[in-house]
């Protein structure tokens, strides 16, 4: 997206301190974007599958430690075989050649899902600045941003939902400009606020429900991504 670019420096507004991308080990990075690529396979995968057999599931996302190379070829998925006990719908994503010079040997991760809300979008608002210092070329930006109903629906199909209190700030960063609205998850009513970082909070009375999308499908629809897209995701 045009915007997102053109207000790249936000990220030394508005991010939290401690990300030094000069130093760190290619390695992990690589290992990061193995991580990341085999997230983006798995909903992949469940998105094709609800579209042929009307079966809806959301990947439980795995510990960043399960993946400890690339793939030199394309990844692949399918359901788990029911004898190796690993419950209903339980994905594979397979690698039949690691990138590591080393060791080519395949690997195989195992992801399990739950099953999806059945979300319906209600109302979608339009983008409003919240910072009290006034940014011109950034209010610009932000009022150019929105979001259809079908373009948010997809936000929330594609995001991972956090347990915790809040989504992790370590890898998700915060822009003054949200977009707010209403749904339905399973025929219940929730309020949104959306950031244009990449974050959401459902809320209804005092619960709230928080989410971030690391995926491919949000790389377009935000004015700045996760902290952990590399150039390549973004393609």
């Amino acid at each position: 997206m045009r915007l997102r670019y053109s207000i790249f420096s936000l990220l030394f507004l508005f991010s939290q301190a401690g990300h030094s991308y000069a130093q760190e080990d290619p390695r992990a990075f690589d290992t990061l974007q193995a991580w990341y690529d085999v997230n983006s396979e798995a909903k992949k995968f469940l998105r094709e599958e609800t579209e042929r057999t009307r079966v809806k599931r959301r990947g439980l996302e795995p510990n960043m430690d399960i993946v400890s190379s690339g793939c030199a070829v394309p990844l692949t998925s399918d359901w788990a075989p029911r004898d190796r006990g690993l419950g209903e719908y339980t994905v594979v994503v397979s690698c039949a050649q690691a990138a590591n010079p080393s060791n080519r040997k395949g690997w195989s991760v195992t992801i399990p899902t739950v099953p999806m809300e059945n979300i319906e979008i209600v109302r979608v608002g339009k983008p409003v600045y919240t910072a009290e210092q006034d940014d011109t070329g950034f209010i610009s930006a932000c009022r150019e941003w929105s979001l259809s109903a079908k373009q948010v629906k997809t936000l929330f199909e594609s995001s991972e939902r956090y347990a915790t209190s809040q989504v992790p700030m370590d890898t998700f960063y915060w822009l003054p400009c949200e977009i707010r609205g209403a749904l339905k998850s399973d025929g219940i009513e929730w309020n949104f606020v959306i950031n244009a970082a990449a974050t959401a909070v459902w809320y209804r009375g005092k619960k709230k429900i928080y989410w971030g999308c690391k995926e491919r499908e949000c790389s377009s629809l935000f004015l700045l991504t996760y902290d952990g897209m590399s150039a390549n995701a973004l393609e």
